[in-house]
């Protein structure tokens, strides 16, 4: 296809932010598990 939708680009812009915007969210809540993890005490 020659013919490319205006809307397309922006979905994909949207994309890349949501899948980057999962990714920091998975890797904070990850960071926070590990912070939890040091800062209770084991028993």
């Amino acid at each position: 296809m020659s013919y490319i939708p205006r809307h397309s680009k922006p979905s994909q812009t949207t994309r890349r932010i949501a899948s980057a915007a999962v990714l920091a969210g998975l890797t904070a809540s990850l960071f926070a598990a590990q912070a939890e993890a040091q800062t209770l005490p084991l028993e």
